[in-house]
């Protein structure tokens, strides 16, 4: 009865200690990939102003431009006065300056 008993807990001891093995290799390697992680990763608190704007991005929704055609061509303006002036001149002085100015 006794050896049944010794024998189960070298069993406990056993896995109580490869239990811990696993866990202190786990927080080990988690403390790794965060080591490696923060190597790469930069906080955005440290970036300068110019650095900031590179990773910007401004959304553009069509609702915002009023839509010109003229010839098959659509031409989304911003400016309602810009918008305005352009309706007043002929079709062709219309594709001209577009097309010139768009290049």
């Amino acid at each position: 009865m006794d050896n049944m008993y010794d024998f189960e807990r070298t069993i406990e001891h056993q896995f109580d200690s490869f239990c811990k093995t696993v866990l202190r290799n786990q927080a080990r390697n988690l403390y790794d990939e965060n080591k490696r992680r923060n190597k790469i990763l930069v906080s955005l608190e440290l970036l300068t102003q110019s650095e900031l704007c590179q990773l910007a991005i401004c959304d553009i929704y069509e609702s915002k431009y009023i839509h010109i055609s003229v010839f098959d061509y659509d031409l989304p303006i911003e400016d309602v006065l810009i918008a305005q002036a352009i309706e007043s001149l002929s079709k062709r002085k219309i594709l001209f300056y577009y097309h010139s100015f768009s290049i």
